[in-house]
């Protein structure tokens, strides 16, 4: 992919491809899709899809196997799919549509990065409760 530097989003899914077992794993950029199959989910294959010295950012679920990655993003939807309901998924969504309304266009890199340390911050601080029993138990949450 010639997404260095950029924004991919990841994906796989079980597939069975004659008679096998295995994986279609999709990288996605804003103007380029790629599927491969492979017989593995190992945490291997983001690295070799998109190279060692991959520098953007990759976006993704709770799959461990992302925890590989350099820098890592969480996907909104499934946090806060997996979250439990209540105060803190509020307080989530506020946060969501804060780094929405965010344009990225307008800022630098420092300015970004800047902004998502305030906004992994106010996740850790988790000033509503904590949806540690519901994310933790979601079958890809990192043990």
């Amino acid at each position: 992919m010639s997404a260095s530097g950029g924004l991919v989003r990841l994906w796989r899914t079980g597939w069975r491809e004659d008679g096998e077992n295995g994986y279609l794993w999709g990288f996605f950029t804003d103007t380029e899709r790629y599927f491969e199959y492979r017989k593995t989910r190992a945490s291997t294959v983001p690295e070799e899809i998109l190279g060692k010295d991959f520098g953007g950012v990759c976006t993704g679920d709770f799959y461990g196997g992302y925890n590989r990655l350099d820098l890592l993003q969480r996907c909104w939807a499934h946090l806060i799919r997996d979250a439990e309901v209540g105060a803190w998924v509020e307080a989530l969504r506020g946060i969501y549509r804060e780094a929405k309304e965010f344009s990225a266009a307008s800022a630098g890199e420092a300015v970004l990065r800047a902004a998502s340390r305030r906004v992994g911050a106010a996740l850790r601080e988790r000033p509503c409760g904590s949806p540690t029993r519901a994310v933790s138990a979601h079958p890809e949450a990192p043990r």
